[in-house]
């Protein structure tokens, strides 16, 4: 959030490429690992932004705006599709087809 979209899917990349360690063992997620991963994508001044952030726990605040969001409609899982407002619950393509053939057929 602090970043932008495109720097976060980059830090994404790079973290999951980086989860492991030379010798095969996964990386402790810790707050100087994730810094270390996020200088690879970030400038120092952003990354040092985003660690402010992190000890302000900064992302609360958003994270629960989500949560209320999700829980009114109620998700509670993810992925979770709406198709005209209302919730996919097919189990295939076809299901998923026939739902926004619908949508689009009642949109006219």
């Amino acid at each position: 959030q602090e970043l932008g979209n495109d720097v976060f899917w980059e830090f994404h990349d790079v973290l999951f490429a980086n989860q492991t360690n030379a010798s095969g063992q996964e990386n402790m997620m810790t707050q100087e690992f994730l810094e270390t991963v996020l200088l690879e994508v970030a400038t120092p001044e952003e990354t040092e932004q985003v660690r402010s952030a992190f000890v302000k726990d900064g992302g609360k605040e958003a994270l629960d705006h989500d949560m209320g969001i999700a829980n009114s409609l109620g998700v509670n899982s993810t992925p979770t599709i709406y198709i005209d407002g209302k919730a996919f619950t097919g189990q295939t393509l076809n299901d998923f087809r026939h739902m926004v053939e619908e949508a689009a057929k009642n949109g006219k």
